[in-house]
């Protein structure tokens, strides 16, 4: 049989990368594009940013480490203060240049870093005031081909995938907010707003000026965008943050804002999603009360799990059926009769991408069955090109990724839910997530890889497959 063995090695003939317990070794000079692969490995701002690809940063940085010191970026990532300060010294314009994959300045590269190295992290805010000093922007940024992600969005993090803040987030704010960073900080706004009722972010920004005209703009192209205030108060009054809505409100945001995406505002919005203390306390600021009608009536009937009422509006609305966000509320919810119900009059049980019912469903064996049932597609791809297996396995529950990678039998889906059994069963055609190899996906696992033989998936050309007889 054969046995995967976690490898990472560079193009040009370079030892392979095994972490703990193997000798160190010196670069040579076909070494570049190992120093890449660390720049890439060690920050979020990618599809497969998590704590794996930062350990895999971590195990290069252990094999070789003269990464560390190889350039000012790498440096800068690696926590090596002496020497960001005599490379800086020897050539100040270096702060200003763009390297790595992700063709970043250094301060870039500080901000997004999240190598696992406590002596990384204690030496940030040194080495960021050693950069700033230099000359580096505090505005800087990246991009995704659309929005700017800032050197203070880095330091935020959070997003969609939830990525973790910087080790010193709050002492690097507020050095970089005070070097001159804007506190119009849009799409770090929008990243910190989605998961918790928490304002921490929000005064610190207002307290550097960002107020109720700011506007929000998270492609720096917009100037005359609408308020951000006017964005997140009907998110939070959305989302049930109470908090926040306090905040916004005592700082002038209008209590009759609308959403970006449905156009409610925040009376309805609050009301829809059933957040009773929030539409009070809007309406005590000046909010217009506006009944619900149409689709949000409809929505408002299945979350309450109204079932008669809903039965009633969708057969005399049958337009309400083409909108899955009631099945997804209803599925969110927990909300088992609404769902079979909404199933049964003939709502599709397949979305979008970011809007997948099954992806709502991965946390539930029941939910996930009556969308199957339904027509559901086990072998879907939700945002980023992943797996139903790997979105169970992301929000923790790994009996509903090994429920799903027995569905779609891709051996990727049975690396990631640990599956030994199935791994056993299938054959070497397997499919998978592209631009992710067995190798990428053992070292996310606690499982070996047992196979008689399988291809790579094609990637970046840094890393490779190794094999050894057993």
């Amino acid at each position: 049989m054969w046995q995967v063995t976690l490898a990472s090695v560079a193009p040009a003939g370079a030892p392979p990368v095994r972490g703990k317990g193997f000798p160190t070794q010196r670069l040579d000079r076909g070494s570049q594009s190992l120093v890449d692969e660390f720049l890439e490995r060690a920050c979020w701002f990618g599809i497969n940013d998590g704590p794996s690809k930062w350990q895999r940063a971590a195990a290069i940085l252990e094999q070789f480490p003269d990464v560390a010191t190889a350039s000012l970026h790498s440096a800068v990532a690696s926590g090596e203060l002496e020497q960001v300060r005599r490379r800086l010294e020897r050539d100040p314009l270096s702060v200003h240049e763009k390297v790595g994959p992700q063709r970043w300045e250094p301060l870039l590269f500080l901000c997004y870093c999240r190598l696992p190295n406590n002596g990384a992290e204690q030496q940030a805010l040194a080495i960021a005031e050693a950069l700033l000093a230099a000359g580096a922007d505090p505005n800087v940024y990246t991009s995704d081909g659309h929005n700017r992600f800032t050197a203070l969005c880095g330091v935020i993090g959070q997003g969609e995938t939830r990525q973790p803040e910087h080790a010193l987030a709050k002492s690097l704010a507020r050095l970089l907010l005070e070097r001159g960073a804007s506190p119009n900080q849009s799409q770090a706004l929008y990243n910190e707003h989605l998961h918790s009722d928490n304002v921490e972010w929000l005064s610190l920004l207002c307290e550097f000026g960002l107020d109720a005209r700011t506007p929000f703009d998270c492609t720096g192209t917009e100037p005359d965008a609408a308020p951000a205030f006017d964005f997140l108060i009907a998110q939070a009054s959305a989302n049930g943050h109470l908090e926040r809505v306090r905040f916004l409100l005592a700082h002038g945001a209008n209590p009759n804002a609308r959403s970006t995406y449905d156009q409610l505002p925040c009376y309805q919005a609050a009301i829809l999603h059933g957040h009773t203390e929030i539409s009070e306390l809007i309406i005590l600021h000046g909010a217009v009360r506006e009944p619900l009608s149409g689709k949000d009536a409809f929505l408002v009937a299945c979350r309450q799990g109204r079932l008669a009422e809903v039965r009633a509006l969708a057969e005399a609305h049958p337009e309400h059926l083409k909108h899955t966000r009631a099945l997804i509320d209803s599925i969110r919810l927990g909300q088992v009769e609404v769902v079979r119900l909404l199933l049964e009059l003939g709502m599709s049980p397949k979305g979008q991408p970011q809007h997948e019912p099954l992806y709502f469903a991965c946390r539930s064996a029941r939910m996930t069955e009556l969308l199957l049932e339904h027509g559901a597609d086990p072998c879907v791809r939700i945002f980023g090109g992943h797996s139903l297996a790997a979105a169970a396995l992301w929000h923790g529950h790994r009996d509903m990724a090994c429920l799903h990678a027995r569905l779609t039998r891709d051996v990727f889906d049975a690396v990631l839910a640990g599956d030994a059994d199935l791994q056993q069963e299938l054959p070497s055609d397997c499919r998978g997530n592209p631009g992710t190899t067995l190798i990428e996906l053992e070292a996310q696992s606690s499982y070996t890889i047992p196979i008689e033989g399988c291809s790579t998936r094609p990637t970046d050309g840094s890393i490779s497959m190794a094999f050894r007889l057993t």
